[in-house]
């Protein structure tokens, strides 16, 4: 742009001016001077008014205060904007900085050239000083004031402009590019693995990649060109022209952004096609090319296209019509139901929204949910579906239909947007339907983003009585972390390890170990897509327990559904007595137990060859194969050829044929629950060996479950000849077990005593007998037996002890019930073929008795002084020499002694403790234990504090717990030992934090109101109270009051009632919020709301007021919410009170007014 000349005699005129006047025009990125007045060099102390344009020519801003000067450069961009601004700066004259006040108007000339023309006065001195005491202390404050304000507008740690702000720029920035034939476009800018970035380096680390992110891009397109979002989201405006060349050396800049530590960035990029749109509107189509490739982790760009085009116009319809899409019906909610594997029966039903639109046709719900969720208004569809499927609920009782469970899906904004929780709750307990009737399914990139926040929502969920299931576990977020963090009482799997189920075993064994951590942690688990037989049994044998998909049912309208119900023509719903039966059974992985592929690589190639397995239930008179996986089916057609896997076995039919002692033991492990093994002969003569223990009982029918396993088949027969008297002369008839046992090759047989199960019944096979026993050590032997066991049990030992002695001979204890009992092993060589040995284990424990109470009494004495040192419940205690970190491990009444395999005493206490917590402690608390668990640290803290304390969260049962540990110093016979000792701190622990939430939950209540969500009378008290403490101060802020109150809210409670009434105040409130929409809005009584406007809001106010006028016009001939209102500025009143009494009175005024229309209407 050219710069403007004037007459001679028009800059003569203004030069001889005394008035401090300027006019000045913006050429390219500069502020010039055109013609300045002798009154504004002598202001500014020049001598020479050449050196004066001279010095504005080069930087009009010369001398101001930094402070100011991001703020004043900024000024002169809002007058091509607001045509007027007013403020005041610093301005060093002299070698002082003084205040000058700045009036500023943007001239149109017929040339189409843009002047300012400026005003500058002088306000004396700026001082540095609290005090208000003088008209330049209070002058001085205001421009400091003035200087901080300016950050409203701009990103406090970038300084671009925010969002709001950089939309006003890039619409008068774009406008002057269009003015000078060139063409604008908008760019959007997001750095990969912002998050990532910040876990690794640190969040200051990553505010300054921020920083220079900032500066690079202001470098690149101009600082008043370009503006931060949010987190690491940018954008800019800028040419077209060269524009492939800015990106390219911006791409360039990126890889050495803050000294080579950087990100990638995707640059998302629109270029206007035809038609010209706000800048908002272009950011938009910029992120939507951005987040077209946000599944690239390297610097790319992307440019919007007429496909996004189409999915912007798409979006825009789908928001646009919502509201009439539900008021229509042209949303309908379809039901899908969930099979349970275990019987076959339907255990739930889920709710899904299809948009039938009579524009467009069926939209897809993949098209219009993420379109809604990022609109923000899913919250919408999410409440319409859950009041269409009460609404069939209550047919279904109406009619006498079984109600199944009914799940419906809640997104993540449902959250942030709504108490999503408290919004269902009420239109459930409006129907007067039980809550446990619906289910709450979350997706798992819901709960990912903010597990804190969602565990809060969760629990309380099921503290309403809902359940809980995680949708779509599997499809890109999927952490344990979740399943530890959060209760789900289900997860659904992703449908795409159904799409991807024949490509190969791949999806097959991930769904496997997924379901089976589930089943771990007491989750039940559905698979969604199911489509084949293939896919079912594959499932069924997996242990999923529930099915979804077109293989059963595809999604069905209210209307088919009931037609179905009335021809009769439904799956049937299983009884909700049974569910946790079916869902014990069903939650059984008939792929849980591998063998070794050695020796039998026909059979066992891959991950999926496995133990035959089956579950079996049993009643009085007969049992059934329910679920059996490819092995044990294979096995059973080859074996029981002819026979129906599918068949019923009658139970005395059984007893009478081969088989029986197999059948005998079927109804003895369904009888008593105990875990049995035994061996069994096939029509080949092949024995099998067979585990069978009990998993669940029935509590409708009574019939039992069973789990079956075919542990091995053995052809060999050569010791089965031994008789049960045989073993009987070479040992005591007080047995436990027995075993033969070949010294040459460790090969040994397990015998029974036949008592229940015919002749002597033979149990187990097995290898290496003397490796065996060491492994079983860890379950069957006492743990304080245990080392004892392991050292003295070895082939070397029982030979020496058979050669010098003839017999081996230990006593030792074994885990029985709550308490060991003490046994006695007995081995003796037998007169067989080959180096051959019976092995018996006969039960000691009352001759152990009276020795026993002995030891105790002694013991007892022993630990006296270790236990007094803590008083409180203990799960474990350590008595540790300091000397030698020599231990000696003491169980409490809540250790886990069925399951510690660890030795009671041993060396290197300190590394022994971290080591042995690894399996417990969880994962985020065990790097905090091992950096303070260690013996100086322990020491030193017990020296200053007379004890050392840890906290640390354990996994127990699948649960959470939280523990105490604690350490002192006691005396024992003249020595120093140190006590560890560990209690069970979870109830404790859980009531403090629920105390610390509740307290929280009390503070965010006190300030909210209930009903409408907007700040309450308290919060506004509160508000009032700091704004007198400024005007006390002499401080006091720019503000007006709003005072409205509500007409006809008694009328509507009267003749409809108070819930209806609640719905009218809600609706006064978003009207109230809509028009204020950058204030605080406060309710202060039933029908009366206060609103306090500041900054932008508080000058635009009497615009806002004509809004509010023309809003109440416009609801008045729709018969909508009509709202009273009064408004006061602040014009150095007392205190706020004096503000408020003017509103209400002009409140009042308005209300009358409006009552007035009314009648006339």
């Amino acid at each position: 742009m050219t710069r403007y000349q004037y007459s001679d005699v028009e800059r003569n005129l203004i030069e001889n001016s005394l008035i401090p006047f300027g006019v000045f025009q913006r050429v390219g990125s500069k502020t010039v001077a055109i013609a300045i007045t002798r009154g504004l060099c002598e202001l500014f102390g020049f001598i020479d008014m050449q050196e004066a344009y001279a010095v504005f020519d080069k930087d009009v801003h010369t001398g101001c205060h930094p402070d100011d000067l991001e703020r004043m450069t900024d000024m002169y961009r809002r007058l091509m904007i607001e045509k007027e601004v007013k403020t005041m700066y610093r301005k060093n004259v002299g070698g002082r900085y003084m205040v000058f006040r700045f009036h500023a108007v943007l001239i149109h000339k017929e040339e189409g050239v843009d002047l300012i023309n400026a005003w500058f006065a002088n306000e004396g001195p700026y001082i540095e000083s609290d005090s208000s005491d003088t008209y330049t202390d209070v002058i001085s404050k205001a421009v400091h004031e003035r200087s901080q304000l300016y950050y409203f507008n701009h990103d406090f740690l970038t300084g671009l402009p925010n969002m709001s702000y950089f939309f006003e720029l890039a619409a008068h920035g774009s406008k002057e590019m269009q003015r000078e034939g060139d063409q604008p476009c908008m760019l959007y800018f997001d750095l990969c693995g912002m998050k990532g970035f910040n876990q690794k380096y640190s969040f200051a680390e990553g505010d300054k990649l921020l920083t220079e992110c900032g500066r690079m891009l202001a470098k690149n397109f101009g600082r008043h060109n370009c503006g931060r979002f949010a987190g690491d989201h940018f954008c800019a405006y800028t040419s077209v022209t060269g524009l492939e060349k800015k990106l390219e050396n911006l791409l360039n800049d990126v890889k050495e952004l803050n000294e080579g530590r950087s990100l990638p960035m995707r640059i998302g990029v629109y270029i206007p096609f035809k038609d010209k749109v706000i800048p908002s509107i272009a950011c938009d189509r910029a992120k939507m090319a951005c987040d077209a490739v946000r599944n690239i982790y390297y610097s790319c760009i992307s440019y919007f296209d007429e496909k996004m085009l189409k999915a912007s116009e798409e979006k825009e319809y789908i928001v646009t019509h919502l509201d009439k899409a539900l008021e229509k019906g042209w949303i309908k909610v379809f039901y899908q139901p969930m099979i349970r594997a275990a019987n076959g029966k339907v255990s739930d039903e889920e709710a899904l929204a299809r948009w039938d639109d009579p524009k467009h046709g069926m939209i897809l719900p993949s098209v219009f949910v993420p379109i809604l969720e990022d609109a923000r208004l899913i919250y919408k569809l999410d409440l319409y579906v859950a009041k269409k499927v009460i609404e069939k609920v209550k047919m279904q009782k109406e009619q006498g239909i079984f109600i199944g469970q009914q799940s419906i899906n809640i997104s993540r904004t449902d959250f942030y947007i709504c108490d999503i929780v408290d919004e269902l709750t009420k239109l459930v307990d409006e129907a007067k339907i039980p809550r446990e009737i619906l289910t709450i399914e979350i997706t798992e990139s819901a709960v990912g983003i903010d597990i804190d926040y969602m565990k809060t929502q969760v629990e309380r969920f099921h503290e309403l009585g809902y359940k809980v299931w995680m949708d779509d576990y599997g499809s890109g977020y999927s952490s344990p972390e979740l399943l530890q963090e959060i209760h789900f009482d289900t997860i659904k799997l992703d449908m795409q390890f159904m799409k991807r189920f024949n490509d190969s075993d791949a999806s097959k064994i991930i769904m496997t170990e997924l379901i089976k951590m589930a089943c771990a942690l007491g989750i039940e688990t559905v698979a969604e897509g199911v489509e084949t037989v293939e896919q079912v049994e594959f499932l069924k044998e997996v242990g999923c327990t529930k099915l979804q998909g077109y293989h059963y049912s595809e999604p069905l309208s209210i209307e088919r559904l009931f037609e179905r119900f009335a021809k009769g023509m439904k799956i049937g719903f299983e009884n909700p007595k049974e569910s946790d039966y079916y869902s014990t059974i069903g939650k059984i992985s008939l792929y849980d137990l591998h063998m070794s592929a050695e020796g039998d690589e026909e059979l066992l190639t891959n991950y999926f060859d496995t133990l035959p397995m089956a579950i079996v239930e049993i009643n009085e008179k007969s049992f059934w194969i329910v679920r059996s996986n490819k092995p044990y089916k294979q096995y059973f057609e080859k074996t029981f050829e002819g026979y129906d896997i599918g068949g019923v076995a009658d139970i005395e039919i059984m007893r009478k044929r081969r088989g029986a002692a197999f059948c005998n033991a079927l109804v003895q492990c369904a009888k008593d629950g105990k875990r049995i093994i035994i061996d069994e002969r096939s029509a080949s003569g092949a024995i099998m060996h067979i585990l069978i223990r009990r998993v669940a009982i029935n509590p409708v029918t009574g019939v039992k479950a069973l789990i079956v396993a075919i542990l091995g088949i053995s052809e060999d027969t050569g010791v089965e000849a031994l008789t049960y008297s045989y073993v009987a002369q070479a040992l005591s008839s007080d047995y436990i077990n027995l075993f033969y046992v070949d010294l040459d090759t460790e090969k040994y047989i397990e015998y029974g005593s036949g008592d229940v199960y015919d002749d002597l019944a033979i149990e187990r096979h097995g290898n290496g007998f003397f490796e065996n026993a060491r492994e079983m050590a860890g379950l069957e032997i006492y743990e304080e037996d245990r080392d004892y066991f392991i050292e003295a049990l070895t082939k070397e030992n029982v030979e020496k002890a058979l050669n010098t002695g003839g017999v081996f001979t230990m006593s030792y204890r074994i885990n029985r019930g709550e308490e060991p009992i003490y046994v006695h092993m007995k081995i003796v060589r037998i007169k067989m073929k080959g180096n051959s040995i019976i092995v018996g284990i006969s039960n000691i424990n009352a001759q152990m008795k009276e020795r026993q109470k002995i030891e105790r009494i002694e013991e007892e004495n022993r630990s006296y002084s270790r236990l007094v040192a803590l008083s409180e419940n203990y799960i474990t205690i350590f008595v540790v020499d300091l000397e030698n970190d020599h231990y000696i491990k003491v169980n409490g009444k809540k250790a886990d002694n069925k399951k510690d395999e660890e030795v009671p005493e041993g060396e290197d206490f300190f590394n022994y403790f971290l080591s042995s917590r690894r399996g417990y402690v969880t994962l985020g608390d065990m790097e905090y234990v091992n950096s303070q668990f260690n013996k100086d640290n322990i020491v030193k803290r017990i020296v200053k504090d007379g004890v050392f304390t840890l906290k640390y969260r354990f996994v127990y049962e699948g649960e959470i717990k939280y523990a105490l540990l604690k350490a002192v110093f006691v005396e024992e016979k003249g020595e120093k030992k140190l006590i560890v000792g560990i209690t069970d701190d979870t109830d404790a622990t859980i009531q403090r934090q629920q105390t610390e939430q509740m307290i929280l939950k009390a503070r965010n209540e006190a300030n909210v109101d209930a009903l409408t969500g907007v700040k309450n009378k308290n919060a506004y008290l509160n508000t009032e109270k700091q704004i007198n403490a400024m005007i006390k101060d002499k401080r006091a802020p720019e503000f007006a009051l709003i005072v409205l109150d509500i007409n006809g809210l008694k009328e509507v409670n009267d003749n409809l009632g108070h819930q209806e009434g609640d719905k009218y105040i809600k609706r006064g409130c978003d009207i109230i919020c809509k028009v204020f929409r950058n204030c605080p809005v406060y309710r202060v009584g039933g029908d009366e709301f206060i609103v306090i406007s500041q900054g932008r809001s508080y000058h635009n106010i009497e615009k806002i007021m004509q809004v509010w006028e023309r809003t109440n016009g416009e609801n008045r001939q729709k018969d909508d919410v009509v709202i009273a209102a009064g408004m006061a500025r602040y014009n150095g009143e007392k205190d706020v009170a004096r503000v408020f009494e003017k509103a209400d009175a002009l409140m009042y005024e308005n209300k009358k007014k409006l009552k007035e229309k009314e009648k006339c209407s």
